[in-house]
Protein backbone atom coordinates (compact mmCIF):
# COMPACT_ATOMS: atom_id res chain seq x y z
CA UNK A 1 0.00 0.00 0.00
CA UNK A 2 1.42 3.38 -1.03
CA UNK A 3 1.84 6.10 1.61
CA UNK A 4 1.06 9.74 0.90
CA UNK A 5 4.73 10.70 1.41
CA UNK A 6 6.23 7.94 -0.76
CA UNK A 7 7.26 10.50 -3.38
CA UNK A 8 9.90 11.63 -0.87
CA UNK A 9 11.41 8.13 -0.79
CA UNK A 10 14.08 7.56 -3.48
CA UNK A 11 13.18 4.99 -6.11
CA UNK A 12 16.32 3.05 -5.20
CA UNK A 13 14.85 2.36 -1.75
CA UNK A 14 11.49 1.10 -2.99
CA UNK A 15 12.72 -2.21 -4.36
CA UNK A 16 13.10 -4.03 -1.05
CA UNK A 17 10.20 -4.17 1.43
CA UNK A 18 12.35 -3.83 4.57
CA UNK A 19 14.43 -0.98 3.14
CA UNK A 20 11.26 0.80 1.99
CA UNK A 21 9.80 0.44 5.48
CA UNK A 22 12.84 2.03 7.12
CA UNK A 23 12.95 4.81 4.52
CA UNK A 24 9.25 5.55 5.05
CA UNK A 25 9.78 5.72 8.80
CA UNK A 26 12.70 8.11 8.41
CA UNK A 27 10.74 10.37 6.07
CA UNK A 28 7.66 10.33 8.32
CA UNK A 29 9.60 11.23 11.47
CA UNK A 30 11.54 13.89 9.53
CA UNK A 31 8.25 15.46 8.51
CA UNK A 32 7.10 15.40 12.14
CA UNK A 33 10.37 16.96 13.31
CA UNK A 34 10.36 19.68 10.66
CA UNK A 35 6.67 20.43 11.14
CA UNK A 36 7.05 20.69 14.92
CA UNK A 37 10.02 23.02 14.55
CA UNK A 38 8.17 25.30 12.14
CA UNK A 39 5.12 25.41 14.42
CA UNK A 40 7.23 26.49 17.38
CA UNK A 41 9.15 28.99 15.27
CA UNK A 42 5.86 30.59 14.28
CA UNK A 43 4.61 30.59 17.89
CA UNK A 44 7.80 32.10 19.27
CA UNK A 45 8.13 34.71 16.51
CA UNK A 46 4.50 35.81 16.10
CA UNK A 47 2.89 35.29 19.48
CA UNK A 48 5.62 35.54 22.12
CA UNK A 49 8.10 37.77 20.26
CA UNK A 50 10.81 35.37 21.38
CA UNK A 51 13.15 35.98 18.45
CA UNK A 52 16.08 33.76 19.59
CA UNK A 53 13.72 30.82 20.07
CA UNK A 54 12.10 31.44 16.70
CA UNK A 55 15.50 31.54 15.02
CA UNK A 56 16.66 28.37 16.77
CA UNK A 57 13.57 26.30 15.93
CA UNK A 58 13.36 27.74 12.41
CA UNK A 59 17.03 26.96 11.78
CA UNK A 60 16.50 23.45 13.13
CA UNK A 61 13.60 22.90 10.74
CA UNK A 62 15.67 24.22 7.85
CA UNK A 63 18.58 21.91 8.75
CA UNK A 64 16.19 18.95 9.01
CA UNK A 65 14.81 19.73 5.55
CA UNK A 66 18.34 19.92 4.14
CA UNK A 67 19.26 16.57 5.71
CA UNK A 68 16.10 14.98 4.32
CA UNK A 69 16.90 16.37 0.88
CA UNK A 70 20.46 15.06 1.07
CA UNK A 71 19.15 11.65 2.08
CA UNK A 72 16.84 11.69 -0.95
CA UNK A 73 19.72 12.52 -3.28
CA UNK A 74 22.04 9.98 -1.66
CA UNK A 75 19.77 7.13 -0.55
CA UNK A 76 22.66 4.98 0.68
CA UNK A 77 23.25 7.57 3.44
CA UNK A 78 19.82 7.11 5.04
CA UNK A 79 21.30 5.51 8.18
CA UNK A 80 23.83 8.30 8.66
CA UNK A 81 21.12 10.84 7.87
CA UNK A 82 19.00 9.44 10.71
CA UNK A 83 21.83 10.20 13.14
CA UNK A 84 22.17 13.72 11.70
CA UNK A 85 18.43 14.33 12.14
CA UNK A 86 18.71 13.23 15.76
CA UNK A 87 21.70 15.55 16.18
CA UNK A 88 19.64 18.46 14.80
CA UNK A 89 16.87 17.73 17.32
CA UNK A 90 19.39 17.43 20.15
CA UNK A 91 21.18 20.67 19.21
CA UNK A 92 17.90 22.62 19.04
CA UNK A 93 16.96 21.41 22.52
CA UNK A 94 20.36 22.30 24.02
CA UNK A 95 20.24 25.81 22.54
CA UNK A 96 16.65 26.37 23.70
CA UNK A 97 17.52 25.26 27.23
CA UNK A 98 20.38 27.77 27.18
CA UNK A 99 18.04 30.53 25.91
CA UNK A 100 15.18 29.87 28.32
CA UNK A 101 16.73 29.69 31.77
CA UNK A 102 18.72 26.47 32.00
CA UNK A 103 17.34 23.33 33.63
CA UNK A 104 14.43 25.26 35.10
CA UNK A 105 13.18 26.04 31.59
CA UNK A 106 10.20 24.44 29.91
CA UNK A 107 12.50 22.71 27.40
CA UNK A 108 14.29 20.39 29.86
CA UNK A 109 11.69 17.57 29.73
CA UNK A 110 12.13 17.50 25.95
CA UNK A 111 15.50 15.81 26.44
CA UNK A 112 13.65 12.49 26.45
CA UNK A 113 12.95 12.88 22.71
CA UNK A 114 16.41 12.32 21.13
CA UNK A 115 16.60 8.79 22.59
CA UNK A 116 13.06 7.91 21.49
CA UNK A 117 13.59 9.46 18.08
CA UNK A 118 16.85 7.62 17.43
CA UNK A 119 15.41 4.35 18.76
CA UNK A 120 12.85 4.40 15.97
CA UNK A 121 15.34 5.42 13.29
CA UNK A 122 18.57 3.58 14.10
CA UNK A 123 17.65 1.03 16.76
CA UNK A 124 18.35 0.48 20.45
CA UNK A 125 22.11 0.96 20.24
CA UNK A 126 21.74 4.42 18.72
CA UNK A 127 19.04 5.26 21.26
CA UNK A 128 21.43 4.37 24.06
CA UNK A 129 24.10 6.78 22.83
CA UNK A 130 21.68 9.66 22.41
CA UNK A 131 20.14 8.99 25.82
CA UNK A 132 23.61 9.17 27.35
CA UNK A 133 24.20 12.44 25.47
CA UNK A 134 21.00 13.92 26.93
CA UNK A 135 21.99 12.87 30.45
CA UNK A 136 25.42 14.43 29.96
CA UNK A 137 23.84 17.68 28.74
CA UNK A 138 21.67 17.82 31.85
CA UNK A 139 24.76 17.15 34.01
CA UNK A 140 26.68 19.96 32.29
CA UNK A 141 23.87 22.46 32.82
CA UNK A 142 23.51 21.37 36.43
CA UNK A 143 27.25 21.74 37.04
CA UNK A 144 27.24 25.18 35.46
CA UNK A 145 24.33 26.30 37.65
CA UNK A 146 26.06 24.85 40.71
CA UNK A 147 29.11 26.95 39.91
CA UNK A 148 26.96 30.09 39.75
CA UNK A 149 26.32 30.41 36.04
CA UNK A 150 22.96 32.02 35.38
CA UNK A 151 20.99 31.37 32.20
CA UNK A 152 18.74 34.27 31.29
CA UNK A 153 15.15 33.78 30.12
CA UNK A 154 14.93 35.15 26.58
CA UNK A 155 11.22 36.00 26.49
CA UNK A 156 8.87 38.31 28.38
CA UNK A 157 7.97 36.92 31.81
CA UNK A 158 4.26 37.57 31.25
CA UNK A 159 4.30 34.85 28.58
CA UNK A 160 5.75 32.21 30.92
CA UNK A 161 2.42 30.46 31.60
CA UNK A 162 1.44 30.40 27.93
CA UNK A 163 4.87 29.20 26.82
CA UNK A 164 4.86 26.43 29.43
CA UNK A 165 1.38 25.28 28.37
CA UNK A 166 2.30 25.22 24.69
CA UNK A 167 5.63 23.56 25.41
CA UNK A 168 4.27 20.73 27.52
CA UNK A 169 1.30 20.32 25.20
CA UNK A 170 3.72 19.92 22.30
CA UNK A 171 5.81 17.45 24.31
CA UNK A 172 2.77 15.31 25.02
CA UNK A 173 1.68 15.46 21.39
CA UNK A 174 5.17 14.64 20.08
CA UNK A 175 5.56 11.74 22.50
CA UNK A 176 2.14 10.43 21.47
CA UNK A 177 3.18 10.56 17.82
CA UNK A 178 6.40 8.66 18.53
CA UNK A 179 4.53 6.05 20.58
CA UNK A 180 1.96 5.72 17.80
CA UNK A 181 4.72 5.22 15.23
CA UNK A 182 6.43 2.70 17.51
CA UNK A 183 3.20 0.76 18.01
CA UNK A 184 2.60 0.78 14.26
CA UNK A 185 6.09 -0.65 13.73
CA UNK A 186 5.55 -3.26 16.46
CA UNK A 187 2.24 -4.41 14.99
CA UNK A 188 3.75 -4.57 11.51
CA UNK A 189 6.77 -6.52 12.77
CA UNK A 190 4.51 -8.93 14.66
CA UNK A 191 2.39 -9.45 11.55
CA UNK A 192 5.52 -10.17 9.50
CA UNK A 193 6.77 -12.61 12.14
CA UNK A 194 3.44 -14.41 12.25
CA UNK A 195 3.30 -14.57 8.46
CA UNK A 196 6.85 -15.95 8.34
CA UNK A 197 6.03 -18.49 11.04
CA UNK A 198 2.91 -19.58 9.18
CA UNK A 199 4.91 -19.88 5.95
CA UNK A 200 7.59 -21.98 7.67
CA UNK A 201 4.94 -24.16 9.27
CA UNK A 202 3.28 -24.64 5.92
CA UNK A 203 6.60 -25.60 4.35
CA UNK A 204 7.26 -28.04 7.19
CA UNK A 205 3.81 -29.66 7.15
CA UNK A 206 2.59 -29.38 3.58
CA UNK A 207 3.63 -30.78 0.24
CA UNK A 208 5.07 -28.02 -1.94
CA UNK A 209 3.48 -29.26 -5.18
CA UNK A 210 -0.08 -30.12 -4.13
CA UNK A 211 -0.51 -28.18 -0.91
CA UNK A 212 -1.68 -31.34 0.85
CA UNK A 213 -0.36 -32.53 4.19
CA UNK A 214 3.09 -34.04 3.72
CA UNK A 215 4.40 -37.41 4.92
CA UNK A 216 5.92 -36.17 8.18
CA UNK A 217 2.77 -34.34 9.23
CA UNK A 218 0.52 -37.21 8.17
CA UNK A 219 2.43 -39.69 10.31
CA UNK A 220 2.31 -37.26 13.21
CA UNK A 221 -1.47 -36.82 12.87
CA UNK A 222 -1.98 -40.56 12.47
CA UNK A 223 0.06 -41.24 15.61
CA UNK A 224 -2.04 -38.73 17.56
CA UNK A 225 -5.30 -40.21 16.29
CA UNK A 226 -4.22 -43.74 17.22
CA UNK A 227 -3.09 -42.61 20.66
CA UNK A 228 -6.45 -40.95 21.36
CA UNK A 229 -8.33 -43.96 20.03
CA UNK A 230 -6.31 -46.32 22.19
CA UNK A 231 -6.95 -44.24 25.31
CA UNK A 232 -10.65 -44.24 24.49
CA UNK A 233 -10.54 -48.03 24.11
CA UNK A 234 -11.76 -47.87 20.52
CA UNK A 235 -8.78 -48.29 18.14
CA UNK A 236 -11.06 -49.37 15.30
CA UNK A 237 -12.39 -45.85 14.87
CA UNK A 238 -9.18 -44.92 12.98
CA UNK A 239 -8.72 -46.03 9.38
CA UNK A 240 -6.10 -45.33 6.72
CA UNK A 241 -6.54 -45.42 2.95
CA UNK A 242 -3.21 -45.79 1.13
CA UNK A 243 -3.41 -44.85 -2.57
CA UNK A 244 -1.05 -45.50 -5.44
CA UNK A 245 -1.89 -44.11 -8.89
CA UNK A 246 -2.20 -46.63 -11.72
CA UNK A 247 -0.72 -45.47 -15.01
CA UNK A 248 0.97 -42.34 -13.71
CA UNK A 249 4.38 -43.30 -15.14
CA UNK A 250 2.86 -43.53 -18.61
CA UNK A 251 1.52 -39.97 -18.27
CA UNK A 252 4.97 -38.72 -17.28
CA UNK A 253 6.62 -40.57 -20.15
CA UNK A 254 4.04 -39.45 -22.73
CA UNK A 255 3.27 -35.86 -21.78
CA UNK A 256 6.33 -34.88 -19.73
CA UNK A 257 6.97 -34.12 -16.08
CA UNK A 258 5.18 -30.76 -16.19
CA UNK A 259 1.99 -32.54 -17.21
CA UNK A 260 2.65 -35.12 -14.50
CA UNK A 261 2.91 -32.37 -11.88
CA UNK A 262 -0.33 -30.82 -13.13
CA UNK A 263 -2.02 -34.22 -12.91
CA UNK A 264 -0.85 -34.67 -9.31
CA UNK A 265 -2.31 -31.28 -8.44
CA UNK A 266 -5.62 -32.29 -10.03
CA UNK A 267 -5.53 -35.57 -8.12
CA UNK A 268 -5.08 -33.63 -4.87
CA UNK A 269 -8.09 -31.46 -5.70
CA UNK A 270 -10.23 -34.51 -6.48
CA UNK A 271 -9.16 -36.25 -3.29
CA UNK A 272 -10.21 -33.26 -1.22
CA UNK A 273 -13.58 -33.24 -2.97
CA UNK A 274 -14.10 -37.00 -2.59
CA UNK A 275 -13.27 -37.14 1.13
CA UNK A 276 -15.01 -35.72 4.16
CA UNK A 277 -14.11 -32.31 5.47
CA UNK A 278 -12.65 -33.79 8.64
CA UNK A 279 -10.39 -36.28 6.85
CA UNK A 280 -6.64 -35.71 6.54
CA UNK A 281 -5.47 -36.03 2.94
CA UNK A 282 -1.72 -36.30 2.35
CA UNK A 283 0.79 -36.80 -0.41
CA UNK A 284 3.39 -39.22 0.91
CA UNK A 285 5.69 -38.81 -2.08
CA UNK A 286 5.74 -39.45 -5.82
CA UNK A 287 2.30 -40.69 -6.86
CA UNK A 288 1.45 -42.10 -3.44
CA UNK A 289 -1.29 -40.50 -1.35
CA UNK A 290 -2.99 -41.34 1.93
CA UNK A 291 -6.25 -40.48 3.66
CA UNK A 292 -6.79 -40.64 7.42
CA UNK A 293 -10.35 -41.31 8.55
CA UNK A 294 -11.09 -40.68 12.22
CA UNK A 295 -14.34 -41.43 14.00
CA UNK A 296 -15.13 -44.47 11.84
CA UNK A 297 -18.11 -46.38 13.25
CA UNK A 298 -19.08 -48.68 10.40
CA UNK A 299 -17.31 -50.34 7.50
CA UNK A 300 -19.40 -48.32 5.08
CA UNK A 301 -17.74 -45.11 6.28
CA UNK A 302 -14.49 -46.36 4.75
CA UNK A 303 -15.84 -48.06 1.67
CA UNK A 304 -18.04 -45.13 0.64
CA UNK A 305 -15.02 -42.80 0.70
CA UNK A 306 -12.90 -45.36 -1.17
CA UNK A 307 -15.59 -45.80 -3.84
CA UNK A 308 -15.80 -42.03 -4.34
CA UNK A 309 -12.03 -41.76 -4.66
CA UNK A 310 -11.79 -44.59 -7.22
CA UNK A 311 -14.60 -43.05 -9.27
CA UNK A 312 -13.16 -39.53 -9.03
CA UNK A 313 -9.58 -40.50 -9.97
CA UNK A 314 -10.85 -42.72 -12.77
CA UNK A 315 -12.49 -39.80 -14.59
CA UNK A 316 -10.40 -38.34 -17.48
CA UNK A 317 -7.89 -35.59 -16.75
CA UNK A 318 -7.44 -32.70 -19.18
CA UNK A 319 -3.73 -31.85 -19.47
CA UNK A 320 -3.26 -28.90 -21.75
CA UNK A 321 -4.81 -29.99 -25.03
CA UNK A 322 -4.65 -33.71 -24.21
CA UNK A 323 -6.74 -36.08 -22.15
CA UNK A 324 -5.24 -38.71 -19.83
CA UNK A 325 -6.96 -41.47 -17.92
CA UNK A 326 -5.45 -43.14 -14.88
CA UNK A 327 -6.73 -45.13 -11.95
CA UNK A 328 -5.85 -45.73 -8.33
CA UNK A 329 -5.33 -48.80 -6.17
CA UNK A 330 -6.32 -48.33 -2.54
CA UNK A 331 -5.39 -50.35 0.51
CA UNK A 332 -7.55 -49.89 3.59
CA UNK A 333 -6.36 -50.65 7.12
CA UNK A 334 -8.32 -50.16 10.29
CA UNK A 335 -7.05 -49.99 13.84
CA UNK A 336 -8.60 -53.25 15.00
CA UNK A 337 -7.93 -54.43 18.52
CA UNK A 338 -5.48 -57.16 17.59
CA UNK A 339 -3.27 -59.23 19.81
CA UNK A 340 -0.26 -57.40 21.19
CA UNK A 341 2.09 -59.85 19.56
CA UNK A 342 0.58 -59.01 16.17
CA UNK A 343 0.71 -55.27 16.74
CA UNK A 344 4.28 -55.02 17.92
CA UNK A 345 6.99 -54.99 15.30
CA UNK A 346 10.06 -56.84 16.61
CA UNK A 347 12.62 -54.47 15.13
CA UNK A 348 10.61 -51.47 16.31
CA UNK A 349 10.27 -52.76 19.85
CA UNK A 350 13.96 -53.68 20.03
CA UNK A 351 14.90 -50.18 18.89
CA UNK A 352 12.55 -48.59 21.41
CA UNK A 353 14.04 -50.68 24.22
CA UNK A 354 17.54 -49.69 23.11
CA UNK A 355 16.65 -45.99 22.97
CA UNK A 356 14.95 -46.17 26.36
CA UNK A 357 18.02 -47.81 27.87
CA UNK A 358 20.28 -45.06 26.49
CA UNK A 359 17.98 -42.39 27.97
CA UNK A 360 17.89 -44.14 31.34
CA UNK A 361 14.13 -44.74 31.03
CA UNK A 362 12.22 -47.92 31.53
CA UNK A 363 11.58 -49.76 28.25
CA UNK A 364 7.97 -50.63 27.38
CA UNK A 365 6.63 -53.89 28.70
CA UNK A 366 7.07 -56.85 26.38
CA UNK A 367 4.24 -57.18 23.89
CA UNK A 368 2.77 -53.74 24.64
CA UNK A 369 2.38 -51.73 21.41
CA UNK A 370 3.66 -48.16 21.30
CA UNK A 371 2.18 -45.25 19.29
CA UNK A 372 5.10 -45.51 16.87
CA UNK A 373 4.64 -49.24 16.30
CA UNK A 374 0.88 -48.70 15.84
CA UNK A 375 1.54 -46.19 13.07
CA UNK A 376 4.05 -48.43 11.32
CA UNK A 377 1.84 -51.52 11.67
CA UNK A 378 -1.18 -49.73 10.26
CA UNK A 379 0.71 -48.42 7.24
CA UNK A 380 2.23 -51.87 6.82
CA UNK A 381 -1.28 -53.35 6.64
CA UNK A 382 -2.56 -50.66 4.26
CA UNK A 383 0.44 -51.19 2.02
CA UNK A 384 -0.20 -54.95 1.86
CA UNK A 385 -3.88 -54.33 1.04
CA UNK A 386 -2.97 -51.81 -1.64
CA UNK A 387 -0.65 -54.27 -3.39
CA UNK A 388 -3.36 -56.90 -3.21
CA UNK A 389 -5.69 -54.43 -4.98
CA UNK A 390 -3.07 -54.00 -7.71
CA UNK A 391 -2.67 -57.76 -8.02
CA UNK A 392 -6.45 -58.15 -8.41
CA UNK A 393 -6.62 -55.83 -11.40
CA UNK A 394 -5.90 -52.29 -10.12
CA UNK A 395 -8.27 -49.30 -10.03
CA UNK A 396 -10.07 -50.67 -7.00
CA UNK A 397 -9.85 -50.76 -3.22
CA UNK A 398 -9.04 -53.65 -0.92
CA UNK A 399 -9.47 -54.00 2.84
CA UNK A 400 -6.63 -55.49 4.83
CA UNK A 401 -7.27 -59.02 6.01
CA UNK A 402 -5.27 -61.18 8.38
CA UNK A 403 -2.65 -63.21 6.55
CA UNK A 404 -2.14 -60.79 3.66
CA UNK A 405 1.50 -60.26 4.54
CA UNK A 406 2.21 -63.96 4.59
CA UNK A 407 0.29 -64.53 1.35
CA UNK A 408 2.28 -61.76 -0.38
CA UNK A 409 5.56 -63.12 0.92
CA UNK A 410 4.84 -66.65 -0.38
CA UNK A 411 3.16 -65.68 -3.65
CA UNK A 412 5.35 -63.57 -5.96
CA UNK A 413 2.67 -63.62 -8.64
CA UNK A 414 0.28 -61.90 -6.29
CA UNK A 415 2.81 -59.15 -5.58
CA UNK A 416 4.12 -58.03 -8.96
CA UNK A 417 5.63 -54.73 -7.82
CA UNK A 418 8.75 -54.26 -5.65
CA UNK A 419 8.07 -53.66 -1.97
CA UNK A 420 9.24 -50.49 -0.29
CA UNK A 421 9.63 -49.67 3.40
CA UNK A 422 6.96 -47.75 5.29
CA UNK A 423 8.73 -45.45 7.71
CA UNK A 424 7.87 -45.04 11.37
CA UNK A 425 7.36 -41.30 11.84
CA UNK A 426 8.67 -41.04 15.36
CA UNK A 427 11.60 -43.45 15.31
CA UNK A 428 12.61 -43.55 11.65
CA UNK A 429 12.15 -47.32 11.64
CA UNK A 430 11.16 -49.37 8.62
CA UNK A 431 8.61 -52.14 8.93
CA UNK A 432 10.22 -55.28 7.57
CA UNK A 433 8.68 -56.50 4.40
CA UNK A 434 6.60 -53.36 3.90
Amino acid sequence: MQAWFDHLVPAELRRDAETLRRARLTVLLSIVLIGTGLAYAAFYGLAVRFVPGAVTTGAGSFMGALVLRAMYLRPRDFHAGAHVLTLVLYAVLVVLVYQTGGLSSFVSPWFILPGMFSALLVGRRGAGWWTVASVLAIAVFHSAETMGVEFAVGYDARWRTMVNLVSFGGLVASTAVLVWVYEDIRVEAQARAEAASAALQRLAYHDALTGLTNRARFLEVLGGALERARRAGDPSRVAVLLLDLDGFKAVNDTFGHAAGDALLQDVATRLLSATRGTDTVARLGGDEFAVLLDGVKEESAMTVVADRIVKSIGAPFVLGGSVATIGTSIGIARGYRRAAAQLAIPEGVAAIESMAAMDGAEPPAAGVPTPGSDVAAMLHDADAAMYRAKALGKNRWQRYEEGMHEASAHSPAADPMPRRPVMNARLGLACPGA
